[in-house]
């Protein structure tokens, strides 16, 4: 009974398997939380932020400036704007480009394949 070999391989072996079976598990779920961020997440926030931003600057517009008679105007220039959008389906087209370009993204940030 002398020095088994065999069974000291398969245990580096095995070893050197699950560290890298382990990390690349890691590396998927990182790449999966960062596709949800990016396709998901992100347009959200980004869409009420901007919301947020064109109301208050709106509101700040409309309550420190007089008009006289010009509100009519700008208010059929941007009834027309939101009909065309509409009819163009320009937020249908921005989300699809939107996403898209986030999996873009994160198919560059696999090595073997952006």
């Amino acid at each position: 009974m002398g020095f088994d070999l065999t069974s000291l391989f398969g245990f580096f072996t095995a070893s050197i398997s699950k560290f890298f079976t382990d990390s690349m598990a890691k590396v998927v779920a990182y790449k999966a939380m960062i596709f949800t961020f990016f396709t998901v997440t992100l347009p959200v926030v980004l869409k009420n932020l901007i919301v947020w931003l064109f109301e208050t600057t709106y509101d700040i517009i409309t309550a420190n400036i007089d008009f006289n008679g010009i509100d009519s105007t700008v208010i059929a220039f941007t009834g027309i704007g939101a009909y065309l959008a509409s009819h163009l389906m320009l937020a249908d087209c921005l989300s699809v480009i939107l996403a898209a370009m986030g999996i873009r993204f994160i198919l560059n940030l696999i090595p073997l394949v952006g």
